[in-house]
């Protein structure tokens, strides 16, 4: 195997910290004889997380990963080892002009799902600006929040969820389509800055729309109780689908949103979309750090 493809699958390794399954063999003392290893493991892992927070500089939506996750989580975490493996040796990424060209050769327009302005926290298309480049699904997705001329995405003390300017505003439809996956119910995280590690679902409430056999929208961290369409429902391009909230593992109140070519979440690719981000205008790539003003 390539040299570039074991650094590869090791940076998501570590990424998806997928090594952490083995905290559970700590259960098996005084039977397990490499205990003390174990608990070596970990002192040294408490103390990486220690200094990537301190040398952190970025604002309050960074936060570090759980020193330990509940079996849903780590379910979650092999499933998404599974999907990378699956996609590197079974279906192979295209690169993002053929899988564009081919989005556009179907006719699909998508627009963005939220109307006004809104900030790019995280994504675009190229490895620098992208949300998750070594999480397959997630390489071209996106983080959008609301924030005002002092770069705040929060008024007041920012303690309350509700302080952030985008909580409880509108998500809306990309494009037609067909829901064919939807889970609601998640809480709404209380304590901005940090994450809920003890949810049953890192991707909060969400909804996966289908566009075509290769084109599946995916929308993240809706407000609890929130989603207003179904599973079988027949969605229009700016339809409101729910409001926009903090579920799941969302550091602050924030729309997820990522188009792939597979239902399933965890076996897809990342597709780069081009938006419309009005109705006159041509489509457009976005990338981190921008303001976008969305019409529908």
């Amino acid at each position: 195997m390539e040299n570039w493809k074991i650094l590869s699958y090791l940076r998501g390794l570590v990424e998806l910290k997928i090594y952490r399954v083995f905290y559970f063999l700590i259960f098996l003392y005084p039977f397990y004889e490499p205990f003390k290893f174990i608990i070596i493991f970990i002192f040294l892992d408490v103390l990486y997380e220690i200094l990537e927070k301190n040398s952190n500089k970025h604002s309050s939506r960074i936060s570090t990963s759980a020193l330990v996750y509940h079996p849903f989580l780590y379910w979650q975490s092999l499933c998404q080892m599974w999907g990378m493996l699956y996609r590197s040796f079974i279906a192979s990424p295209q690169s993002y002009k053929d899988i564009a060209a081919a989005a556009k050769s179907e006719g699909i327009t998508f627009k963005l799902p939220f109307e006004g302005k809104w900030y790019v926290y995280n994504g675009g298309i190229k490895k620098e600006d992208s949300h998750s480049w070594n999480i397959y699904n997630q390489r071209y997705a996106y983080d959008f929040v609301m924030i005002d001329e002092e770069s705040k995405s929060y008024c007041s003390s920012a303690q309350d969820i509700e302080d952030y300017y985008c909580y409880g505003k509108k998500v809306l439809c990309p494009a037609d389509g067909t829901i064919i996956h939807k889970k609601d119910g998640l809480i709404d995280y209380d304590q901005p800055g940090k994450i809920n590690f003890w949810t049953k679902d890192f991707r909060g409430n969400f909804l996966i729309i289908e566009h075509s056999k290769k084109h599946y929208s995916f929308l993240a961290h809706f407000k609890k109780a929130s989603i207003t369409v179904n599973i079988g429902d027949i969605v229009k391009e700016g339809q409101t689908l729910g409001l926009c909230g903090n579920s799941g593992h969302s550091t602050e109140p924030h729309i997820h949103f990522h188009v792939q070519d597979h239902p399933n979440f965890y076996l897809g690719l990342g597709l780069p979309i081009p938006f419309f981000i009005t109705d006159d205008a041509e489509r457009q790539f976005i990338s981190k750090g921008e303001f976008i003003t969305a019409q529908h």
